[in-house]
């Protein structure tokens, strides 16, 4: 009997990879979900649309001191400036740190066994749209910085330090403001103070 496939969209603002899957039992074993493209991880949750087929969105939280700083073969720092090895980055903080820097680095040929995999044929999985997605002003305010600090980066105006830093302080706002604890002005400001716009 074919193995019941669920799907779902990855959460990350950079991201948005709708082409996930995992099979239903290890959702219910709640077993980590890796984003197949951006390396981002979640937990999973009880599907929610009417055939069942889709996983709901989750909201990511602590990303500033998740999203990884490295490069492949090498060991990984986390927001804290602590290191480790691969296995224990994705184990410590949900996240896969070779996937996540071969997303920030879309130039850049992945290796085979980091491309996202395809459904497979036997199984099987719902045909129903995946579920509307709620995005707020302070996600499209951040996700656009986040493409600027990218263009930074690409330009070589900053360092790769610099651009994982600023990734980090820009979902540290987003959630901050999707919580209530700043306003649209703080936010506003703080992103235009991350972005050196009008300042030294």
């Amino acid at each position: 009997m074919a193995r019941k496939i669920l799907k779902w969209r990855c959460r990350f603002l950079k991201c948005g990879f709708d082409k996930n899957w995992v099979y239903a039992d290890d959702v219910e074993a709640k077993k980590l979900l890796i984003c197949m493209n951006c390396g981002i991880g979640t937990v999973p949750k009880e599907p929610v649309s009417k055939s069942g087929s889709w996983l709901p969105c989750i909201d990511l939280k602590g990303l500033n001191l998740r999203l990884p700083n490295g490069s492949p073969g090498q060991d990984w720092v986390d927001g804290n400036g602590k290191t480790f090895s691969l296995e224990d980055y994705i184990r410590v903080h949900q996240v896969h740190p070779e996937r996540f820097y071969y997303f920030s680095h879309s130039s850049y040929k992945r290796p085979e066994d980091l491309i996202p995999e395809p459904i497979p044929q036997d199984a099987q999985v719902g045909d129903d749209p995946a579920p509307q997605e709620t995005i707020t002003s302070a996600d499209l305010k951040v996700q656009d910085a986040q493409k600027k600090v990218e263009g930074f980066r690409d330009g070589k105006k900053i360092n790769e330090m610099d651009y994982i830093k600023k990734l980090r302080y820009l979902e540290k706002l987003r959630e901050w403001k999707n919580s209530g604890l700043i306003n649209d002005e703080d936010l506003d400001a703080q992103i235009n103070k991350t972005l050196n716009i009008g300042g030294k």
